[in-house]
């Protein structure tokens, strides 16, 4: 092979080795899951959850101790009343049971939707980061590890991710800490 022949070549080489440079296209990988339960806003938002979760548990409670008092009630008066009025007293309290089970349901339902909301919005602001991060990382793709048939470790960026909204948590936290207004006795 004579010297042309052998410069031609090795530009070629050049030419093909930087295209695949410039286009190199980088797969990674995080797990939206993980992120809503293991972020600092993930847990918070869980604490706040529960918390209003046990709340409702509570008023509900109530309200099946309400029908539960009134049953008792009516069994204290039953021996005195005459069939008719006994019928139509438990045809009321059925009625109140069913409207205290209608009511839990509205309430269960309503709490469910709020908090699948809720987590919703955090998970759209956990991609949104990500998808921030993918740019500035120069990352080429980034999927949902949860998706992927199988998946090199190596690819897997939810702790780097986890680790850049934990502190920009933080960062939140601390300005809302400076911002907060100071009470004084």
């Amino acid at each position: 092979m004579n010297i042309s022949t052998k410069i031609v070549a090795l530009m070629i080489a050049a030419q093909i080795a930087s295209g695949v440079v410039l286009a190199k296209f980088e797969y990674v990988a995080m797990n939206r899951q993980e992120l809503l339960q293991n972020s600092k806003k993930g847990k918070q938002l869980r604490a706040e959850l529960q918390t209003q979760a046990n709340e409702l548990q509570t008023e509900q409670q109530k309200l099946i101790a309400g029908v539960q008092d009134a049953e008792k009630e009516f069994q204290k008066k039953a021996i005195a009343m005459n069939k008719s009025t006994q019928e139509a007293e438990i045809a009321k309290l059925r009625k109140k049971a069913s409207k205290v089970q209608t009511q839990i349901q509205e309430m269960t339902a309503e709490f469910n939707e709020l908090a699948e909301s809720r987590q919703k919005a955090l998970d759209e602001e956990n991609i949104q980061f990500a998808s921030a991060l993918l740019q500035e990382k120069e990352w080429g793709m980034l999927v949902d590890k949860n998706a992927a048939l199988a998946l090199n470790p190596a690819l897997d960026k939810t702790n780097e991710i986890l680790a850049r909204i934990d502190a920009e948590f933080d960062k939140a936290q601390a300005f809302n800490q400076i911002d907060a207004p100071v009470m004084v006795a």
